[in-house]
């Protein structure tokens, strides 16, 4: 595996790492504080579209602006630990992910369980996993294009042959 491959496994483990970290930190606030980040989020979203915060409107956006959160922060975990596992040589490590990322969902959840005023869904987990699978199989396309491009560059180089 070249240095370059190395490093950009490195940098993909460390972002996943990171992510893992704001996992625990949002999984760590309480219902309140959940409650008030989401909503700010909703607020700010209808007023970039210019709708009226009706509180129908703050329950049904609010919700899609949780569960969306969900599967972005755990698309983003897949396609971290997708690139951290897999390389050009070996593409399908990649999904390796999957498990690892639903793991982390079931610990993220079982995490909110014990927080105040905050529930654990199996919902959420199964959400989580989506979204680990949807970054895994972008990871996958990455080093799959990676392998063919190296495919592509080995074979340019291989001298012509007479016959």
């Amino acid at each position: 595996m070249t240095r370059k491959y190395k490093a950009i496994r490195i940098a993909a483990l460390i972002a996943a790492v990171m992510l893992m970290t704001a996992m625990w930190f949002f999984s760590s606030q309480t219902g309140e504080e959940s409650g008030r980040l989401s909503g700010a989020v909703t607020r700010f979203l209808l007023k970039l579209v210019r709708l009226e915060p009706t509180p129908a409107r703050l329950d049904r956006i609010g919700y899609i602006v949780r569960k969306a959160a969900h599967f972005n922060l755990f698309l983003c975990l897949g396609l971290a630990l997708g690139v951290a596992a897999g390389s050009p040589r070996k593409p399908f490590r990649a999904l390796w992910a999957v498990p690892a990322a639903a793991l982390c969902a079931l610990g993220d959840e079982t995490h909110q369980h014990f927080v105040a005023a905050r529930a654990a869904m199996w919902q959420d987990c199964l959400l989580d996993s989506c979204g680990a699978l949807t970054g895994a199989a972008l990871a996958l396309g990455i080093w799959a294009l990676a392998a063919r491009r190296r495919s592509k560059r080995t074979k340019s180089k291989k001298p012509i042959q007479n016959q």
